[in-house]
């Protein structure tokens, strides 16, 4: 598990999934993302890392400096690697 202080989750143009009325739906982190983040900040959001399943959620926020601290950790470990655009 890994704790950063950060602003958003992801960066600009990252991939992304996250679960849709249970369908796992892939996106590219930009503005929208940020205004979907805003108006629903404890969502879970997942990635990948090394060719295994992670996941990132807000952990707490400071209201007076506006810093954010996400944790992440592996969901899936194993010997299965997942596709992504960086490496198909």
């Amino acid at each position: 598990m890994k704790t950063e202080i950060k602003r958003y989750p992801f960066n600009a143009e990252d991939d992304y999934w996250t679960v849709e009325n249970g369908v796992l739906e892939c996106s590219c982190w930009d503005d929208i993302s940020e205004e979907i983040f805003e108006e629903n900040p404890n969502r879970i959001y997942y990635y990948i890392e090394g060719g295994l399943i992670a996941m990132i959620k807000l952990e707490s926020e400071d209201k007076s400096n506006g810093e954010r601290t996400f944790i992440s950790q592996l969901v899936c470990s194993g010997t299965h690697l997942f596709r992504t655009h960086a490496n198909h």
